[in-house]
């Protein structure tokens, strides 16, 4: 049988002993922990708890509904969130640079830029439609000083 060795729990730099040769936590409570944490940081599954929080605001803000198409799920469509700028074009992750399209739009559009006038058409709807950092909608005054978005 194996000597224990001394070694530091990877999580907590507790020092503990044990027998096994891959062992790097000191209890299942700092695995889990670590596990939990390393998800949430996107190192886990490949998407981070913020991500996936910042998608749920975008659909909910968007109806769940594609707004190139108007399709959602209950139509048998896949819908996605998407980039009205590119990534690949310099757009970045922000709420106002995301819109929620079926996956054969988004897919359909790949790495276009769409036109100054559909871009702003885009962000004009998505400043009418803001959202609270609990998913309810704000309403906002519109150009025309209508109450929108509520």
């Amino acid at each position: 049988m194996r000597e224990s060795e001394e070694r530091r729990c990877k999580r907590c730099n507790k020092e503990f002993y044990s027998r096994k040769v891959n062992q790097i936590y000191c209890s299942k409570n700092c695995c889990t922990l670590s596990t939990k944490e390393k998800y949430k940081q996107g190192l886990i599954g490949g998407v981070s708890g913020l991500w996936l929080r910042l998608r749920f605001l975008v659909l909910n803000r968007d109806n769940f509904a594609c707004k190139y198409c108007g399709r959602t799920a209950l139509d048998g469509s896949r819908i996605v969130v998407d980039h009205i700028k590119p990534k690949a074009s310099g757009g970045d992750d922000s709420i106002e640079n995301l819109i929620t399209s079926c996956e054969d739009c988004n897919l359909g559009k790949a790495d276009v830029i769409l036109s100054q006038r559909q871009e702003e058409k885009l962000k004009e709807y998505i400043l009418t439609h803001q959202i609270d950092e609990k998913g309810r909608n704000v309403p906002q005054i519109a150009k025309n000083g209508i109450n929108s978005g509520g």
